[in-house]
């Protein structure tokens, strides 16, 4: 193997332990996504769930926070996912490359 490869191997197992982190602590979230809105100089914040949504009030800003996370959290697993992706289509056509000593230049 190459040490090219051999990197590849360790970044998909790396991702994948950070993929796995990740969705742990997705389902310790609460549902729904946070919605900001802007109300003259102040925002408000709203939990929706796609038909509704629900006024969070300043004093539950620990819910708003969560929520935040939350969204944070998604972005950072559907980047992973897409290098996921990334590094099974390498493996897929370069299974495993033997090194080969690069010629001598003249």
């Amino acid at each position: 193997m190459t040490p090219l490869h051999t990197q590849i191997l360790t970044a998909r197992d790396r991702n994948g332990q950070e993929l796995r982190t990740i969705q742990n602590q997705l389902q310790k979230l609460p549902p729904g996504k946070l919605i900001c809105s802007r109300n003259g100089t102040t925002v408000k914040w709203y939990q929706g769930d796609g038909h509704s949504k629900t006024y969070i009030p300043k004093a539950n800003r620990a819910l708003a926070e969560q929520l935040a996370l939350k969204k944070y959290l998604q972005q950072q697993e559907q980047i992973l996912l897409q290098k996921q992706a990334a590094i099974t289509a390498y493996l897929k056509y370069y299974p495993c490359l033997l090194y080969t000593s690069p010629s001598p230049r003249d």
